[in-house]
């Protein structure tokens, strides 16, 4: 895994899985969120840290933070979620369409 702790923060990045977190979660079933839901918090308390700067201790702890749960995330999406299905999930959210619950594969 490559070392993010000598560069600048991925803000960008992280808030950009979050929101495939959010995605996720909107298409799962019950089983399924709690895992997403503590992705979801991991990643918005190292967006927080973060914000201490490059090289403090709070940049740190995102960091290893970051590294950590985006294994999770990767874990829970697998290879069954798509752009193509994840761009769905977001115009149903955004139009206010119904979003059908799935089982992870």
């Amino acid at each position: 895994m490559t070392s993010l702790a000598a560069g600048p923060f991925p803000f960008e990045a992280v808030r950009d899985a979050l929101g495939l977190v959010r995605l996720a979660y909107a298409a799962r079933s019950d089983d399924q969120r709690a895992r997403l839901e503590a992705v979801g918090r991991e990643l918005r308390l190292a967006l927080q840290l973060a914000k201490a700067g490059d090289g403090t201790l709070g940049h740190r702890a995102a960091v290893e933070r970051v590294q950590r749960v985006v294994m999770e995330l990767d874990d829970l999406l697998g290879d069954d979620e798509s752009g193509t299905k994840l761009a769905g999930i977001a115009k149903a959210r955004i139009l206010g369409e119904p979003v059908a619950a799935q089982k992870a594969g």
